[in-house]
């Protein structure tokens, strides 16, 4: 706003605003404090992000939300742009998406540093508590990532982190105040770094029945009495006994991966003595090993020694740390390049290994549902090739075999699980599947189950 100089008015002004401006720093200077310093100060509680608490410190911090999943849509979207990179594009091919080496490399660069600022503003978020640091996580299978993260952390693990609970549990582990977690959980006591610093304890969630939006069944009766008795009649009443047309769809969820519609999982809790060692280290966290070691491994006869240089060099370009490393054992991965089954895939001249897939199906036929409402299925096929026109699928299982019990029990149970992996890669190929192996690495054994 302009004013007039030639105005006695303005002069005035000018004045009283200065006088103003003056005891107001008189004020400031007598507190010491300004801005948000002032308010960081003050004896309140403040709710901010991590971002806008930059700067600041407070006498008690509380750091909720750390198990939320980071941001992972920039590398799985099909185009990826980088300044010094350029531009890479996944590959449509057959109905699959697939990533190019060029896509890999600018999506990996761009995930690094998208983990890198993950990490700063896990590092600001700590450090503005003065007195007291509170960590909060809610996790649905506390035992499980108990476990996954009491493995030791290296780069390759600390890369892969998909949340700072990752990071943070990791760490805590390692330390006497996370023996707590260590003795709850059946974990093996190990000798930790010094403690004494922080106190670590696992809770039930409280009123998470109410996160759904959903009354119990007693509330609702009770509310539904007090409105029939405040009148309406019959019509009134029609209106809380209705019952929608459309019902099934809503328990159907949009969305299923096959491991988990299979509902199996890998234990070791008969293994025998001498594995003993595979059973402690844990076997998803060993099977997850094998499976990165067989993604990764060029294509081609082995002897047990070439294997085990093969192990050695995964695990010092920090693809295994050295727990996985030593978990796997090479005689069975050269034994089942050697079988009749390894030596075709090896003669096949188009393989895919670790083929994911995104396939539309009815819940009718997926889950025998009373509705023809589409469910995305989602899953990993660990290994196909083309053999005379038509795709011969294997899945890759590293579990514990209890004496007596036959190769062919072994692998029935996971029958479902490749009927649909089977299923999907046929329909998106628009290729038949002629046959499908589990391949049971622990004991030497391809079973064909179609």
């Amino acid at each position: 706003m302009r004013q007039n100089r030639t105005e006695p008015a303005g002069a005035e002004n000018r004045s009283a605003e200065a006088e103003l401006f003056a005891e107001i720093l008189s004020r400031l200077d007598e507190k010491q404090k300004s801005g948000a310093a002032q308010t960081a100060g003050a004896d309140v509680v403040r709710v901010m992000s991590v971002h806008k608490s930059k700067g600041l410190e407070f006498p008690v911090v509380i750091v909720a939300g750390l198990s939320k999943p980071f941001n992972r849509m920039a590398a799985r979207a099909p185009l990826a742009a980088d300044g010094v990179l350029g531009v890479g594009a996944k590959l449509e091919e057959g109905g699959f998406r697939k990533e190019t080496i060029y896509k890999r490399a600018i999506a990996a660069r761009a995930a690094a540093k998208d983990l890198a600022e993950e990490m700063r503003v896990l590092y600001v978020a700590m450090t503005r508590a003065r007195d007291r640091l509170i960590l909060l996580a809610a996790l649905p299978n506390t035992a499980r990532a108990v476990r996954e993260a009491a493995l030791p952390l290296s780069p390759a693990r600390a890369a892969a982190a998909n949340s700072f609970l990752d990071w943070v549990l990791g760490a805590v582990l390692q330390t006497q105040d996370g023996d707590i977690l260590r003795k709850r959980f059946g974990l093996p006591w190990k000798r930790t770094q010094p403690g004494g610093w922080m106190q670590v304890s696992v809770r039930p969630a409280v009123g998470t029945a109410l996160l759904d939006g959903r009354m119990q069944r007693g509330e609702y009766e009770r509310f539904a009495r007090m409105a029939r008795a405040e009148g309406g009649g019959a019509e009134f009443g029609a209106l809380f006994t209705r019952r929608y047309a459309h019902a099934a769809d809503t328990v159907i969820p949009s969305r299923v991966t096959v491991t988990g519609l299979a509902g199996h999982e890998i234990t070791m809790a008969e293994a025998p003595g001498f594995a003993e060692k595979d059973a402690r280290f844990g076997a998803a966290a060993r099977g997850t090993a094998v499976h990165a070691l067989l993604r990764a491994i060029p294509l081609r006869p082995y002897a047990q020694e070439e294997v085990a240089g093969e192990i050695v060099r995964l695990r010092e370009e920090g693809v295994l740390c050295a727990e996985e490393a030593e978990s796997i054992r090479p005689a069975h991965i050269a034994a089942f390049f050697a079988s009749p089954l390894g030596g075709r895939l090896l003669a096949s001249a188009t393989v895919r290994r670790e083929l994911e897939f995104n396939y539309r199906v009815s819940a009718r036929h997926l889950l025998g549902a009373d509705t023809d409402e589409p469910i995305l299925l989602q899953g990993v096929i660990d290994c196909c090739f083309l053999e005379e026109g038509a795709w011969v699928l294997l899945d890759y299982k590293t579990d514990f075999v209890p004496p007596g019990t036959t190769p062919e029990e072994a692998a029935a149970k996971h029958a479902r699980q490749l009927t649909l992996y089977a299923e999907a890669l046929a329909a998106l190929t628009a290729t038949p599947v002629r046959e499908a192996y589990i391949c049971l690495l622990g004991i030497d054994e391809n079973v064909r189950l179609l």
